[in-house]
């Protein structure tokens, strides 16, 4: 159990626990909420930087879709034979659903999915065909090119930001600026415009070590210089 002062630190006190608490571009949001609302979960690809909030989005959307989540790193080699086996019986199996668990269908959360290697990979597209219609496919990456183009043309594909779109990374950043700004005033700490964007500047996209900074920063009064 935490204690209550380090269940009070910024990174884990104001986490990400419905929608409305992440931070992304606006029309990435709009399409969140719209898939929320008509509980529709389609195979999905979320990329981008670290700290870009891609496996706690995948969460988020699983559990607000009703979707009954196995999470898997598969940065830990996941090899095909764990696909083939572990998560194919996973797919398989019919669960209670609908009024007795109040879950829609079943989703695999395959973090860091970019680091598969080609034969688990390959065993993957496999999956996600055979249980399209019961099963969704949320995967995360930092590293788009990494993965399949079979893999991908079967995903909805978001850029979550730190990849250089221009456009999505400028309004990410007005995104993390205001959530900055919103927790300051939750917390009642005084705080400097320009210091919070030279936070949001020195470790964007990296919403989490932004927060981190910030509670160093603005609450504790550690020079900007000094954090890491």
């Amino acid at each position: 159990m935490l204690s209550d002062k380090l269940k009070n630190r910024w990174s884990i006190k104001y986490a990400p626990k419905e929608l409305s608490d992440c931070v992304f571009p606006e029309s990435t949001r709009v399409f969140f909420e719209n898939m929320i609302d008509i509980e529709y979960l389609p195979h999905m690809f979320l990329y981008g930087a670290p700290g870009t909030g891609k496996t706690t989005v995948s969460k988020i959307l699983a559990e607000f879709c009703r979707m009954d989540p196995y999470v898997i790193n598969a940065s830990l080699d996941v090899g095909k034979e764990t696909l083939r086996t572990t998560v194919s019986e996973y797919c398989a199996t019919v669960g209670l659903g609908g009024a007795l668990d109040g879950t829609m269908g079943k989703a695999v959360l395959l973090d860091e999915a970019d680091c598969m290697p080609r034969q688990s990979q390959e065993a993957l597209r496999g999956l996600m065909d055979k249980f399209q219609e019961n099963v969704s496919f949320i995967l995360t990456g930092n590293y788009p090119e990494k993965l399949m183009e079979p893999i991908k043309t079967r995903c909805a594909c978001l850029d979550l930001g730190g990849s250089g779109n221009k456009e999505a990374d400028t309004t990410l950043a007005k995104s993390i600026t205001e959530r900055v700004r919103w927790i300051c005033e939750q917390e009642e700490v005084e705080f400097d415009e320009n210091i919070v964007n030279q936070i949001v500047v020195k470790d964007f996209p990296n919403i989490r070590q932004i927060i981190i900074n910030a509670e160093m920063v603005l609450k504790m009064k550690l020079p900007v210089r000094m954090v890491a």
